[in-house]
């Protein structure tokens, strides 16, 4: 028997318990439809939005602003600023349960951020940066 005639032969029984057998025949059809039309499947487990945008209030208030700032925060909402601000790259800090680990992540991530790119802003070594011949 060759691997078309086996299938066949496997295809006609799913087919003859789907006509009949209603509850196999619900599963197959669910398992055959596939996402909704809408979009895709749906995310379970979706953050609500950020309640603060850390960088605004850092670069209004400075460092001990968005500490403050954050320390008004529940946990799960410095959770929603983490993943809002995809500051969870290790996929680490959303298992945290201390608000003040998360508070230095947020702050020490915006500061980074904030200051990246800055050796290139900076005044031309004197010289012009030509190495001594």
């Amino acid at each position: 028997m060759s691997t078309i005639d086996r299938l066949e032969a496997a295809l006609r029984v799913v087919l003859d318990e789907a006509k009949e057998n209603a509850d196999f025949r619900a599963r197959l059809e669910a398992a055959l439809s596939g996402p909704s039309a809408g979009g895709g499947e749906k995310r379970r487990h979706r953050r609500a939005q950020s309640p603060v945008d850390p960088f605004r209030v850092f670069e209004t208030d400075g460092e001990a602003g968005l500490r403050t700032a954050l320390g008004r925060l529940d946990l799960e909402q410095l959770k929603d600023v983490v993943a809002g601000y995809d500051m969870d790259r290790d996929r680490l800090a959303l298992k945290w349960r201390s608000p003040d680990r998360l508070i230095a992540r947020i702050v020490d991530l915006v500061a980074a951020r904030r200051r990246k790119g800055d050796a290139f802003l900076g005044e031309p070594a004197a010289g012009g940066g030509k190495p001594d011949a």
